[in-house]
């Protein structure tokens, strides 16, 4: 019985000594990225941009929920109940996201234009939808679809709202004349790094990651501990 405890504790310590490796590694990459203000943005730098988030030109809503959105994406799945081989599992039906630049905006009315394709956007509003496709969705989309069995659906959506806060992080270019004086740069890449899109508070985001980090070090450490004290007396 102990003999089996110590290789259930050495498998939790690896684990999460795993989850803790990683998680050390992207906050490390996020540290690596020095905030600007953004005034002082010039061109190939690499920095993190703090503002608010704007539409740049049409607004838009986003396409399952119909809410206010600079930037979304969206998945709809279905339960495979028919396939031997597949059976109980969730099959993508239709995904998408939004590729139209936004702006961040400081509190002098400066401004940056972000271009999300391939960015990672982190601590997005989130909505799910389990049975028909959402009476808010768009109706080209919805007449592009398939007819499914509404009990088998699964529909989730996330969106950036104008207005929040946000942090994004890649690599600062020229704006060029056309885009008026306030305009202090173009991100469309994340440069060394993934192009990282945070909304919210991305201060306190970074502070509770590094928390969670540390109890989940500790937790391995004495996940160990124990498992060398039970291989002892196995």
């Amino acid at each position: 019985m102990i003999g089996f405890l110590a290789v259930i504790l050495h498998l939790l310590w690896v684990g999460i000594a795993f989850i803790v490796f990683t998680s050390w590694r992207r906050l490390r990459e996020d540290g690596d990225t020095t905030t600007v203000a953004m005034a002082r943005l010039r061109p190939g730098m690499e920095a993190s941009v703090r503002g608010r988030l704007a539409f740049h030109g049409v607004e838009r809503t986003s396409l399952l929920g119909a809410e206010p959105a600079v930037w979304f994406d969206w998945k709809i799945q279905r339960l495979d109940d028919a396939s031997l081989i597949s059976a109980g599992r969730w099959i993508t039906e239709a995904a998408g996201r939004s590729q139209e630049p936004f702006a961040i905006v400081d509190d002098a009315g400066n401004r940056v234009l972000v271009w999300p394709m391939g960015a990672e956007v982190r601590d997005a509003g989130k909505t799910t939808w389990d049975g028909d496709y959402p009476d808010t969705m768009d109706e080209a989309l919805r007449g592009s679809l398939s007819a499914i069995d509404a009990e088998s659906l699964h529909s989730t959506e996330r969106w950036l709202p104008p207005g929040m806060d946000c942090v994004v992080s890649g690599r600062v270019e020229a704006p060029g004349p056309g885009y008026g004086p306030d305009m202090r740069g173009l991100i469309r890449t994340g440069g060394s790094h993934a192009l990282r899109i945070a909304a919210g508070g991305p201060l306190n985001a970074l502070a509770e990651r590094r928390r969670n980090t540390r109890r989940a070090a500790l937790i391995a450490l004495a996940a160990l501990v124990l498992a060398v004290i039970a291989s002892i007396h196995a």
